[in-house]
């Protein structure tokens, strides 16, 4: 299994595996008859050559390949689409038995509600109630429709059962500021370009995302919402797209283990969306992966390789957003 993963990493040589003793030249006909049994006297020249050439099985084994990602965790073979690469991450140890609801879920189930703050409200502050027994789970860059605007998570969050919380957002609407004070599941997270300028840059710099997205699209929504290009993730081709993703994902071997992705584009770690455990991951993947697609259709890009030292290099860097039930880690945009 190392030497596939060691083969799907596309790094044989950089990661140190040892390729063995096979060559592309064809068999030297003297030198097979070397290892025949001879009658009679022996050949002195053959047997110098055995001599000179031991069999070592040692030389043709490949080393192991390191796939460690921190305490707990371990990647596996990487799936590659057009320009982008998914790499599972699966956990090695215990994990927690606790029971979580997603946003969509405590929302569908009338346990969860999302309204603005006060009268007055607030462009980057909601209000989170969980009626539910479990706790809530809410990541960055999940959207959130309707009340005075439109809003994503600009946090990962857990709201425990019972409880209230004020939530970090930010806007992907522009041009309304009215309608109500309840939210709407809006069943997608925000494209990694738009998650990256909500964790790392200002307001101002997710509406400009969100008008290069809209623009990318062939959109011209009137209030400038992200809503439109959200739902084209899991629209026609996008939808077949990441149908098959999933579904390469759910055939895994160790598909119950694992907890969450790497994502890589034209060879470049973009981002590291690790659950805490493999209940939650299977309840939040299909959003998740549809959120990876946008704008990564088509032939890669030659040159980078990727290979676990690049994972691993993003995965040293402290969570961009953590809670008790995940961790993610984005890397900014220029």
């Amino acid at each position: 299994m190392r030497a596939q993963l060691a083969a799907g990493f596309g790094l044989m040589a950089s990661i140190g595996i040892v390729a063995g003793c096979s060559s592309d030249r064809p068999p030297d006909p003297e030198r097979a008859m070397s290892s025949r049994r001879v009658v009679g006297k022996p050949d002195v020249r053959d047997a110098r050559e055995v001599r000179e050439v031991p069999d070592r099985p040692e030389a043709r084994t490949p080393a192991k390949v390191n796939l460690a990602l921190g305490d707990g965790f371990e990647m596996r073979q990487p799936i590659h689409d057009g320009r982008l690469t998914l790499v599972p991450i699966i956990a090695t140890g215990a994990t927690p038995a606790t029971r979580f609801i997603t946003l969509n879920e405590g929302m569908a189930r009338n346990v969860v509600s999302v309204r603005e703050v006060g009268e007055e409200w607030e462009v980057d502050t909601v209000r989170i109630t969980n009626r539910a027994r479990e706790p809530l789970v809410g990541l960055s860059g999940e959207l959130i429709l309707d009340a005075n605007q439109d809003r994503v998570l600009a946090e990962d969050t857990v709201v425990a059962p019972g409880k209230t919380l004020l939530v970090h957002v930010r806007c992907v609407e522009q041009e309304r500021d009215h309608g109500g004070t309840t939210f709407h599941a809006g069943h997608a997270i925000g494209e990694l370009s738009l998650r990256r300028r909500v964790v790392h840059d200002s307001q101002e710099a997710v509406w400009a995302q969100v008008d290069v997205i809209n623009a990318r699209n062939h959109l011209s929504p009137e209030s400038k919402t992200y809503r439109g290009s959200a739902r084209l993730q899991s629209q026609g081709a996008a939808r077949e797209r990441r149908d098959r993703l999933v579904a390469q994902l759910q055939g895994l071997e160790e598909r119950s283990r694992m907890v969450g992705l790497a994502i890589a584009v034209d060879g470049e770690v973009l981002a590291i969306d690790r659950l805490a455990t493999p209940a939650l991951y299977q309840q939040l993947e299909s959003e998740l992966v549809a959120s990876y697609l946008p704008d990564t259709d088509g032939p890669p890009a030659e040159g980078k390789k990727l290979g676990p030292d690049d994972v691993r290099a993003l995965a040293k860097r402290s969570p961009d957003t953590a809670t008790s039930a995940s961790s993610s880690v984005l890397r900014p945009l220029p």
